[in-house]
């Protein structure tokens, strides 16, 4: 998404924090994606807990769950990111995609996956149904590791992948396309 040119009536900049929990969700939903194995387990194979930090550097904190930072999430000046016993909360200082992946999650096979999360605020005018695919946050789930054709020089060849998404008004359990994977 581009940034448009300031107007008297523009959101401030903590609006875009719905932006910044999208590329955050994106990691933690590789990670939380993961939070059962497979039908026969009665306990989450994988889990990624955020509400147990307790003091520290956040980044050591998140990095030792195994996440790495990407993109707008290196700065500091576009994402901030602070934790106590509700868990995590990312915002964006300004427009940007911060992303957190985790690559420790592995191969098994899982039947289910659980997350609890919610956003604060959502981007002004966001929503599938009108084609402004803007999310707060998304959890991103990959299957296999063979890459697909996005069908764009400006966006990645990546596995098949299902987002997940909180929006504000759109429907719930509707399946929509994005842009560019189909």
């Amino acid at each position: 998404m581009k940034p448009k040119a300031a107007r008297a009536n523009a959101p401030p900049a903590m609006a875009w924090s719905v932006i910044v929990l999208f590329a955050l969700v994106l990691v933690s939903a590789a990670v939380l994606l993961f939070a059962a194995s497979t039908a026969k387990a009665a306990t989450p194979s994988f889990t990624v807990d955020f509400t147990d930090y307790r003091s520290g550097p956040i980044d050591a904190w998140l990095r030792a769950k195994g996440f790495a930072f990407e993109r707008d999430a290196k700065d500091r000046s576009s994402i901030a990111l602070s934790a106590d016993a509700r868990g995590l909360e990312v915002s964006a200082l300004r427009q940007a995609q911060g992303i957190l992946i985790n690559r420790t999650v592995g191969s098994n096979a899982y039947s289910h996956v659980e997350i609890e999360w919610g956003v604060a605020q959502h981007p002004e005018g966001a929503s599938y149904e009108k084609k402004v695919n803007n999310e707060a946050i998304m959890v991103q789930v990959f299957f296999g590791t063979e890459k697909k054709p996005s069908g764009s020089l400006f966006a990645p060849d990546i596995p098949y992948f299902v987002g997940l998404f909180l929006c504000n008004g759109d429907r719930i359990g509707h399946a929509y396309a994005g842009r560019y994977y189909q």
